[in-house]
């Protein structure tokens, strides 16, 4: 089997390195327009060989694995469009994924081969900006197809997932997005207040001494990997909104609770949240409304009837 991993960012150089470890039957090619990249793809061993084409990177290829960015994944579609095999897979990663559907359907004149899927492991979530197979410890992979979605294609996503060490679950783009707004997106966009705050010009040159590791650590995400985050961002606004208005809705009441004294009130919001942190650190989920729904491919195919909620079976 060979696999074209078209942008080699961290989450498909590690998928590339667990592949290659898999089994000597998988040959892996990459292509990246970043040389820094590419360069480190080749030189962990991620990728059997390089070529700077992706036309020609992908001509043979059984799956083609897309990691780059909203606007990326748009141009890569572009180009392969009408090149692809028949028969292969496409699946194109993200942290948002109807936009990704989207642009299959728009671009491909046949998307039943396409699926969008987000890697979503503690290391990654971390922000490992190393490609490694540690980075998929763990890690659970969420594929979203189109309806009418081949099943062959269906089947053989899934099988690219286990064979990394992934757990499957398939989902709809939608219930994902709303999810992915407050999983992976407002930590970020909360990290980006956090330093807003702390960077108005009047008091800086004093106030930045006093900043300490607190400061550090709450906004830690935004030392990783940039790249896409405001297409991606702006491609989920609408739930990404939502939330951010319930988190603004929580800092005016803790704002509140503040200036009437409350101390007793102050410790209970604390206690409440760490409480949950700690269940959720374990394993223990507080409530399935922040959970995202697992589906069966069949069920996408069937147009949601007769859903089933659960791992795929």
């Amino acid at each position: 089997m060979l696999v074209a991993l078209v942008g080699l960012r961290t989450a498909a150089t590690s998928i590339g390195l667990a592949l290659r470890k898999a089994g000597r039957e998988i040959a892996v090619v990459g292509h990246d327009p970043d040389r820094e990249r590419s360069a480190r793809a080749k030189r962990l061993g991620a990728v059997d060989r390089l070529d700077g084409d992706a036309v020609r990177a992908c001509e043979q290829a059984d799956v083609v694995v897309i990691d780059l960015p909203p606007a990326g994944v748009r141009q890569a579609l572009e180009v392969l469009a009408g090149t692809l095999p028949e028969g292969a897979l496409v699946l194109a990663l993200g942290d948002v994924l109807a936009p990704l559907l989207e642009q299959a359907r728009v671009l491909l004149a046949d998307s039943r081969g396409f699926v969008s899927g987000h890697l979503v492991a503690p290391a990654l979530l971390e922000g490992a900006s190393e490609p490694a197979t540690a980075n998929l410890v763990n890690a659970c992979f969420l594929l979203a197809p189109l309806q009418g979605t081949a099943t062959e294609a269906l089947d053989r996503a899934a099988g690219l997932a286990e064979a990394v060490g992934a757990e499957v679950r398939f989902t709809s783009a939608a219930e994902h997005d709303g999810v992915a707004a407050v999983g992976s997106q407002l930590p970020i966009a909360a990290a980006w207040a956090l330093w807003r705050v702390a960077m108005t010009p009047a008091g800086w040159r004093d106030r930045k001494n006093a900043l300490g590791g607190a400061y550090a650590a709450a906004t830690y995400l935004l030392e990783g990997d940039r790249d896409g985050w405001a297409e991606t961002m702006v491609a989920n606004a609408e739930p990404l909104a939502v939330w951010l208005g319930e988190l603004a809705g929580a800092l005016e009441e803790l704002r509140e609770r503040l200036l009437e004294g409350d101390v007793e009130g102050v410790e209970a919001l604390m206690a409440a949240s760490a409480d949950a942190r700690e269940r959720w650190l374990a394993g223990e989920s507080e409530s399935r409304q922040t959970e995202i729904p697992a589906i069966t491919w069949r069920d996408i195919l069937l147009g949601g009837l007769g859903r089933r909620r659960g791992r795929r079976e």
